[in-house]
């Protein structure tokens, strides 16, 4: 197993942020990478679907009218129950 992935971590502790961002590891050259016989190149990624722009406004508009009856079906039942109250 190659260590070409491991993250750098720093060993020196800081007594605040300020004294962090002071030493500021980026103010620092990194070493060059190179590449060697064990380096792990990844494969290359395939290529996304385009989406279907029609499907998707469609679903969209399905979802708005369920979303305009749901509350029209909660505005009933809130009227309904404004009125039983009232004749309590």
């Amino acid at each position: 197993m190659s260590n070409q992935y491991v993250q750098y971590e720093c060993k020196r502790k800081f007594n605040s942020k300020y004294d962090e961002y002071q030493y500021g590891e980026w103010r620092f050259n990194k070493p060059r990478v190179f590449v060697t016989p064990e380096t792990i190149i990844p494969d290359t990624p395939t290529p996304m679907e385009e989406p279907d722009d029609v499907a998707y406004h469609l679903a969209i508009v399905k979802l708005d009218e369920e979303n305009e009856e749901f509350n029209n079906q909660v505005t009933e039942q809130n009227t309904l129950f404004n009125q039983v109250l009232a004749l309590l």
